[in-house]
């Protein structure tokens, strides 16, 4: 969350949503003989989308609202996969990858703006020192929740269109999970569009926008908004629409899975819940920007605190993880490292190889020729005899070891003296 904007940008647009995404289209062929596979990936697709959006809600950190919502759409990708439809996940992660970009891209100009201050609540007014950014902001959040006819309506809407058509129990538990995706969508984003950008100015004088923005910034957000508007229309028969071969078999459901024809024939009713979803989340984010006072009862204050804490994830893991792991990390510390990893190395034997057996060996080395020559003498004599001598009999090895002592004799003498 910490890091610089552009690097979330592309890790959230081209990277993050894009390895499990792809990996599963790619291997569709085996997901299609599993149907247990494909239902539990549209289960943990939907809990997972609903989840994520939850922990957005209440986020004061404007990078950490975007980034919940990669998780939340990573969702949609991965029911649109479980369903069958690799071609409409592939779609939407292209589609989430323009309009994600110019959400991260223009919160890093105001967060740049503002003194690098990511907090909402420290924001403001930035609707009218920076007009430029407010609209690339509006037009990326319109086409992430899908207002009609962007980017992101053509891909949204056609998973839930798509869920809904599946007559399954994994497609319509997804459909109804997807549409209360789309209400908290909407609700966290406009109220990051109200907090940062319509409402009172609530930053430091050093923390107020300069208004200006550099080309190498709003070139970018051009570019962008353009895919965000424009992307989706342009590539939608192209990628999803019928009898396309512009996937030529690297995408290849069975066809007794699909579900192409029966989205087009829904209830008008239906068709209108996510854009009445999105309604209600815009004017629910109008309602609260702040907490609002009934946030003082008990049972709503700890809904409030546990979607805030991110259901309280990072300290159930802190606790029940990382410190088990740190604590036996600390055991075994004890036992391996200090004792015997350390008997073996410094405090053991290199320390006695090194500090006690290596100078004295050195003390070896005296400089003079005729102790070497000795030495080598003695050596010669020795290496001979071991060659012609007949040792196998009882004398013989009783005389070999007479004449060992006594070869050894003055390198043993010599040795005392030079440890000594």
């Amino acid at each position: 969350m910490e890091g610089p904007t552009p690097v979330s940008a592309l890790i959230h647009a081209a990277t993050l949503v894009t390895a499990g995404v792809y990996i599963i289209a790619r291997t569709g062929f085996l997901w299609e003989y599993s149907e247990i596979s494909r239902i539990c990936l549209t289960f943990v697709g939907a809990l997972t989308s609903i989840m994520a959006a939850t922990c957005g809600l209440f986020q004061n950190d404007m990078k950490r609202v975007i980034a919940y919502s990669t998780c939340s759409q990573l969702g949609y990708m991965m029911v649109s996969l479980g369903l069958s439809h690799y071609a409409l996940a592939i779609y939407h992660l292209m589609t989430h990858a323009c309009f994600k970009a110019l959400l991260f891209l223009s919160a890093g100009v105001v967060i740049h703006a503002v003194a690098d201050v990511q907090d909402m609540r420290r924001h403001g007014g930035v609707m009218r020192l920076m007009p430029w950014v407010w609209g690339t902001m509006l037009l990326g959040t319109f086409s992430l929740v899908g207002w009609p006819f962007l980017s992101g309506y053509f891909s949204k809407d056609s998973i839930l269109e798509y869920s809904w058509a599946s007559w399954n129990s994994s497609g319509i538990f997804a459909y109804y999970c997807l549409i209360i995706v789309a209400f908290f969508t909407s609700f966290y984003s406009f109220r990051l569009l109200w907090c940062s950008f319509i409402s009172e100015v609530s930053a430091r004088r050093n923390e107020l926008p300069s208004g200006s923005t550099p080309f190498v910034m709003w070139m970018p957000l051009l570019l962008l908004s353009i895919g965000s508007i424009w992307l989706g229309y342009w590539t939608v028969d192209m990628l999803i629409g019928m009898g396309t071969d512009f996937w030529n078999w690297s995408i290849n459901p069975i066809p007794t899975t699909g579900q192409w024809i029966s989205c087009h024939f829904m209830p008008i009713t239906v068709a209108w819940f996510p854009f009445m979803a999105v309604l209600l989340g815009i004017l629910g984010s109008v309602f609260y920007s702040w907490p609002m006072p009934w946030c003082t009862i008990t049972l709503l204050r700890t809904l409030y605190l546990f979607t805030l804490t991110r259901w309280q994830f990072d300290i159930v893991y802190n606790q029940q993880i990382a410190k088990r792991v740190l604590d036996w990390g600390s055991s075994t510390w004890v036992f391996i490292d200090k004792g015997i990893l350390e008997l073996l190395g410094p405090r053991g034997i290199s320390y006695t190889i090194f500090n006690k057996y290596v100078p004295a060996f050195k003390k070896f080395q005296t400089g003079t020729v005729h102790d070497y020559a000795i030495i080598y003498k003695v050596c010669i004599l020795l290496g001979m005899w071991l060659l012609v001598a007949d040792y196998s009999t009882v004398p013989m090895r009783s005389l070999f070891i007479v004449l060992l002592v006594l070869a050894t004799a003055p390198w043993t003498v010599w040795t005392i003296k030079a440890t000594n």
